[in-house]
């Protein structure tokens, strides 16, 4: 399991397949991020490949951030995740 600090960066990612599998490009695909206090913000994804998106995460602050990836349009899904960041305790 990766640590993830405050000041680091996380590549959330997203993978949209049609039934049969076959990688495909939704209408839009957006993030939804929220930070340890509650607050949350939707940033369009970027796409690397045909089905494949990303968004890059800069963490400010310890504790759970959660995330969710969801696409609109034609072939509507979604991924979410959370991950636990730490404080850097180094003076």
């Amino acid at each position: 399991m990766t640590t993830w600090y405050v000041g680091k960066t996380m590549r959330l990612k997203g993978t949209f397949t049609d039934d049969d599998g076959t990688a495909v490009d939704p209408g839009s695909v957006v993030v939804e991020v929220m930070d340890p206090e509650g607050n949350t913000e939707e940033t369009a994804a970027e796409r690397s490949d045909t089905g494949e998106y990303y968004l890059d995460v800069t963490f400010d602050a310890p504790g759970w951030w959660h995330w969710r990836m969801y696409s609109e349009g034609t072939y509507i899904t979604a991924e979410q995740g959370a991950v636990h960041v730490s404080r850097l305790n180094v003076s």
